[in-house]
C-alpha cells in the first residue's frame, strides 16, 4: 500500500505481476485507516470502480483503492456504542449517554465476565478495570469500570457495570382484577383464580400486577371472549386471562390464570352506583400538593391503591384504620390515575386528575 502522491515509482505497468508479501500493509473492508511509520493512511470501502475491497485481506491484491495520507479530522467522541455479555440482560437498555448499568448474569457465574465493548469512534481507546470478585457482597468488587479516551487524547468518559446474579424468582407479589375480587384471595404460590362477573359484561376486565423481583418480565394475554361460558375445559382458555412471568435469569417462569365467570348471582358490585360514591369525599380534585379523602359514614379506611393508566400500582397506603386520610403528591407525575379505595365492604375505583 502507498500514500497517493499523484505519481508512482516505479511506473505502473499493466503487463507486470504484483503480489503482496505476508508483511505487506493493507486495509481490509470495514477498516478505514491504518498507521504506518507515523503516517495515517485512509481509504474507502470500495475501489475506484465501486467494487468492495477484499475481506479478509490475506493474500488478495487490493488494486485500485483510494489511499491517502491526509489525516481525517480529530474527533472528541469518548462514547461507547455497545456494552454487553453474550445474551445476558443489561439494565437499563444501553444508551451512549447512560454511564451506569446493571448486568444480570446466571447464578452459576464465578469468573468475572469479559465484556464486549465497542466505541462509537474506532480510533477512540478504552481501558477496562474488571470487577475484582462478582461473588462479593461489596458492590465495588462486583463493578467493572470502562474508561474511554477520545481520539483527541484528552476527552474521556467513564462507564460502570455492576454485576448481579439474575434471580430465578418468577412470582407475582400482587395480582387483582379491575372488577371484582379474585377467588381464592391472591397468594404468590396460587396460580389459578376465578372472577365472578354479572352477565352482560361488555369486555374483558383488565388485571393489575406487581412482580416480586424488579427484573422479572411479564406478558399478559387477555381472555379472547368472556362470553363463551360453555362448560368444559376446552372452552375455558377463551374466557381466561393468562399472566406469564419470566424470571430475570430468562429460564424460570410461572403462568397465572384468571378465569372470568358470568353469573347474575355474583355478589360483586360491577359498575358502582352513584349512591356508593356519596359515602366518600375527595378534595381537591384536581390536586397539586395533597388529596384529602373522608369517609362520610365514618367507617374506617383500610387500604388505598393508586394505579397508573396502564394498570400498574404506583403506590399503596394500607393499615389506615381511620375514616380520613391525606395523600401527599410526593413522586406522582402530572396526569390521570385510578384511585382504588378499600373500606369494609366498599370497593371503589375513581379517577384522579392532577
Amino acid at each position: 500500500m502507498v500514500a497517493f502522491t499523484g505519481m508512482m515509482e516505479p511506473v505502473f505497468a499493466t503487463d507486470s505481476t504484483f503480489e503482496l508479501e505476508d508483511t505487506s500493509p493493507a486495509i481490509g473492508r470495514g477498516i478505514d485507516s491504518v498507521l504506518i511509520d507515523a503516517t495515517r493512511y485512509y481509504t474507502h470501502e470500495t475501489d475506484v470502480s465501486g467494487n468492495q475491497r477484499p475481506d479478509p485481506v490475506d493474500i488478495y491484491v487490493d488494486i485500485g483503492a483510494f489511499e491517502s495520507s491526509f489525516a481525517r479530522p480529530v474527533l472528541h467522541s469518548a462514547y461507547l456504542g455497545h456494552i454487553g455479555f453474550r445474551d445476558c440482560r443489561i439494565w437499563p437498555d444501553f444508551h451512549k449517554d447512560t454511564l451506569h448499568y446493571l448486568l444480570l448474569v446466571p447464578d452459576t457465574t464465578i469468573v468475572t465476565p469479559q465484556l464486549n465493548v465497542i466505541t462509537t469512534d474506532p480510533l477512540a481507546e478504552f481501558d477496562i478495570d474488571h470487577a475484582a470478585d462478582i461473588t462479593s457482597q461489596d458492590s465495588a468488587d462486583r463493578t467493572t469500570t470502562i474508561t474511554v479516551t477520545a481520539d483527541d487524547g484528552t476527552t474521556t468518559k467513564t462507564y460502570t457495570v455492576l454485576f448481579l446474579y439474575a434471580s430465578s424468582d418468577a412470582s407475582l407479589s400482587e395480582l387483582s382484577s379491575e372488577k371484582c375480587e379474585l377467588d381464592p384471595d391472591f397468594h404468590p404460590d396460587t396460580l389459578i383464580y376465578t372472577v365472578c362477573l354479572q352477565s352482560g359484561e361488555p369486555e374483558t376486565p383488565g388485571v393489575e400486577y406487581r412482580t416480586n423481583d424488579l427484573f422479572a418480565t411479564v406478558e399478559v394475554i387477555p381472555a379472547l371472549d368472556i362470553n363463551i361460558q360453555s362448560p368444559g375445559s376446552d372452552m375455558r382458555p377463551f374466557r381466561t386471562t393468562f399472566i406469564k412471568v419470566t424470571a430475570a435469569n430468562g429460564i424460570d417462569s410461572s403462568i397465572y390464570e384468571v378465569e372470568f365467570i358470568l353469573n347474575d348471582a355474583c355478589a360483586c358490585n360491577v359498575g358502582i352506583s352513584e349512591s356508593k360514591y356519596v359515602d366518600i369525599s375527595m378534595y381537591p380534585n384536581p390536586f397539586s400538593t395533597f388529596l384529602r379523602i373522608d369517609m362520610r359514614n365514618n367507617k374506617p379506611l383500610q387500604k388505598i391503591e393508586i394505579l397508573s393508566l396502564d394498570g400498574r400500582i404506583v403506590r399503596i397506603i394500607d393499615h389506615i384504620d381511620t375514616p380520613s386520610i391525606t395523600i401527599n403528591r410526593e413522586n406522582l407525575y402530572p396526569g390521570l390515575y385510578f384511585l382504588r379505595i378499600h373500606a369494609d365492604t366498599i370497593y371503589v375505583r375513581k379517577v384522579i386528575v392532577r
